[in-house]
């Protein structure tokens, strides 16, 4: 019985002994693992400037953005803002959605910027950033001057047709004033799964960066992932693309269209209020898909003639419209990206006629 009960304990210690060396092993591959994982996300400087900065922008550039500038370019947080090409004697400031981050992700029409600083001897600060309307553009344009001293003599403002959309469906609740009362656009929390919720992402590296346990951490960050696709489940996003495009397919509400030329007109005071250097805004429009087709009744091109005439400012805007009449049927067919809802021109249509047209119209102001 003795030697029965001396073998159960030798057997009970040899077990407990391998379950640890097993559990030390697991550990320190999970930490190896979860270690490379860590690597693909933001640094701590980053993460700082993101968090800080989306407070009052809603959101900045994907999170990857700065893996994709060309390697020339530092790899600055200031990046998920906006990027500096040359540093010549005038400074150009390009603002608006994704179709104003396009600038940097087409390869040509990156180069003819960089060719347009060159021989025009310019610093041009390309702040387009995916989903921009004329809200957050306002409050980052007040962002650009007061933290990064940048004193635009020129703004381009690219004003897509989905900014009605968005001001209407995503950005009307988050607008709210800071302690110094000036405008801010709030960041979305972890029960709103819009789009560019970033609560997910910067959960995930907080989880990470615990100093845990390894496999503590993986239980938590299979718990986040659950409690994370059950909150999308429960709150499906409240401005699709639907949503987004419904001011467009439909006649716009008179209280809708109202609430949106306030807010032009709020971007326009911004950017040429008594104080401001900016000597030209450049208003940027540019037609869908939808209106080729003719299944889009509204054209925000119209609420932008609008806002311009009512502003005591209009002698220092310029309206670049391009409509369908500026191509022909052929160049039509090929304009767009094919399968893309949100109608963004495919590279060569970007920077080809869309960019010419409005590098011709810089070119003239400097003259």
């Amino acid at each position: 019985m003795r030697w029965a009960s001396k073998n159960t304990i030798t057997r009970l210690l040899q077990s407990t002994l391998l379950l640890a060396v097993v559990l030390i092993v697991m550990s320190i591959v999970t930490e190896i693992t979860l270690n490379m994982l860590r690597s693909y996300y933001l640094s701590g400087e980053q993460i700082r400037f993101y968090k800080h900065y989306s407070n009052s922008l809603n959101h900045l550039r994907n999170v990857d953005f700065l893996k994709r500038l060309p390697p020339k370019y530092e790899k600055k947080p200031s990046n998920f803002i906006f990027t500096e090409i040359g540093n010549g004697k005038k400074t150009v400031l390009f603002q608006g959605d994704s179709w104003a981050e396009q600038f940097l992700h087409t390869v040509r029409s990156f180069e003819k910027l960089e060719g347009l600083s060159r021989d025009k001897n310019l610093r041009l600060i390309i702040a387009g950033t995916g989903s921009y309307s004329p809200s957050l553009m306002t409050v980052q344009f007040r962002i650009l001057e007061e933290d990064f001293r940048i004193k635009p003599d020129i703004v381009v403002a690219i004003i897509d047709q989905t900014d009605i959309g968005d001001e209407l469906c995503r950005y009307k609740a988050q607008r709210a004033s800071n302690e110094s009362g000036k405008l801010i656009i709030k960041s979305f929390t972890s029960e709103q799964p819009q789009t560019f919720n970033t609560t997910h992402y910067f959960k995930m590296l907080e989880i990470m960066d615990d100093n845990k346990n390894p496999l503590l951490k993986v239980a938590h960050i299979a718990t986040h992932l659950l409690e994370n696709k059950f909150t999308k489940y429960r709150n499906s996003d409240v401005c699709s693309w639907s949503d987004i495009s419904l001011p467009l397919r439909e006649n716009l509400l008179s209280h809708d269209e109202e609430y949106f030329s306030d807010i032009l007109g709020e971007y326009i005071a911004a950017v040429l209020g008594d104080h401001s250097l900016v000597e030209k805004l450049f208003m940027v429009t540019h037609f869908h898909r939808g209106h080729v087709d003719g299944s889009y009744r509204t054209n925000i091109s119209e609420l932008v003639n609008k806002a311009v005439s009512k502003s005591k400012y209009k002698s220092r805007i310029v309206h670049i419209e391009t409509k369908t009449s500026d191509y022909t049927v052929e160049e039509l067919d090929s304009l767009f990206r094919q399968d893309d809802v949100a109608s963004h021109l495919t590279d060569d249509s970007h920077s080809g006629a869309y960019l010419k047209r409005i590098i011709s119209h810089l070119e003239h102001s400097l003259r």
